[in-house]
């Protein structure tokens, strides 16, 4: 690491945990004067209080993390240019390329750290936080949060299922229609009052019935065994009241993904979750870009965090609105994901890049002989 990365590294360090500190604090502030009365009425003590906000300072780091770059780097080319480094720094041979340089890598780590933030200490932070709403403030038990007409597939089965309680693996008024080889014909159905999952692989259906068309013909039963492989917990997510997608993590949700798909789900929505975090955490990258940007409009501090503000809420703009066309099927997950960094970062780039190109152009060329 060159010298001049070494001092722009420490430098930004301590600007961005300042603002990221500070950041944080005015996030808690505002999520506790919204949620302080419902803690109130609840009667939990002020510990319960005090335990919820902690395990959700992972999540609000990273979702508040790429603004919280993108206005540390506005403020520390600032304060160079303000003191006159730059102009030091371009007086001994040190091209504008090598910050810029600089800053792109020095954004892809960041980039790495949010992900890996987000997806290991986040997801266990929410969920605990999760928990923490549901059950002790707002009195409903997540165990006993259910799913209300659940139809899925399961190899030449078809299931419905009127009501399940994916936490206790189990579930009220079930028909499987099993099907016959050709697919299209039912070999039987089979009804049950209710049913609970007793092994990875097995349901047991209860105080029910078997009813085979083609001997028209129905048997009785207090206990069946069906080799059923869906797993409940894959239908939480997204659910009311079930497993949100920021509570997964990338493997998870894939592996989530993978399961509904193969039961005939429409998983548009979590897939689109999925791609929204890797591309969330590529916006650092962006934001790095946009900080350049920033810096090279204005030396006002006042201006340029005027301008820092007013291009966040553009992007963060942008970046809903697609991720929601392509969680109800619009577009495609992956564009409606990445196309804001795209978009983004394609123009920036262009940006900084545009002076160098007009030079190029005007640049006289050599006489022909």
């Amino acid at each position: 690491m060159t010298l001049l990365a070494r001092y722009l590294l420490r430098q930004n360090i301590f600007l961005l945990f300042t603002i990221l500190l500070v950041g944080t604090g005015l996030y808690i502030l505002t999520d506790m004067f919204e949620r302080l009365d419902m803690f109130l009425e609840s009667g939990v003590g002020p510990f319960t209080l005090i335990f919820f906000f902690v395990a959700k300072i992972p999540t609000i780091i990273s979702l508040i993390l790429p603004a919280v770059y993108l206005i540390a780097l506005v403020v520390q080319m600032n304060m160079l240019e303000r003191s006159r480094e730059l102009v030091a720094l371009a007086s001994g041979g040190v091209s504008a390329h090598s910050i810029t340089r600089f800053v792109f890598f020095y954004g892809i780590a960041w980039a790495l750290m949010q992900l890996l933030f987000a997806q290991v200490i986040g997801v266990a932070g929410e969920s605990v936080a999760t928990r923490i709403w549901q059950e002790d403030v707002r009195g409903n038990s997540m165990d006993e949060s259910g799913i209300y007409g659940l139809w899925f597939t399961d190899a030449n089965r078809i299931v419905r299922i009127y009501m399940a309680y994916p936490a206790k693996q189990r579930g009220d008024d079930i028909t499987v229609y099993v099907l016959d080889g050709s697919g299209i014909g039912i070999d039987e159905i089979v009804k049950a009052r209710s049913f609970r999952i007793s092994a990875p692989d097995t349901w047991t259906l209860e105080d029910g019935e078997r009813l085979i068309p083609a001997r028209y013909a129905a048997e009785k039963f207090e206990r069946y065994d069906m080799p059923i492989s869906q797993d409940l917990h894959a239908f939480q997510v997204g659910a009311q009241a079930g497993v949100k997608p920021s509570q997964l993590s990338l493997t998870e949700l894939g592996d989530t993904i993978a399961r509904l798909e193969r039961a005939g789900s429409n998983v548009e929505n979590l897939r689109t979750a999925w791609h929204a975090k890797l591309a969330y955490a590529a916006s650092i990258i962006v934001m790095g870009v946009l900080a350049l940007i920033v810096s090279r409009q204005t030396n006002n501090i006042y201006k340029a965090m005027a301008l820092s503000i007013l291009i966040t809420f553009f992007y963060y703009f942008l970046n809903t609105m697609c991720v929601s066309m392509g969680e109800k099927g619009f577009i495609s997950p992956p564009v409606a994901a990445w196309f804001a960094n795209v978009l983004f970062f394609g123009l920036g780039t262009l940006w900084l890049a545009w002076p160098g190109v007009l030079q190029q152009l005007r640049r006289p060329r050599p006489a022909a002989r």
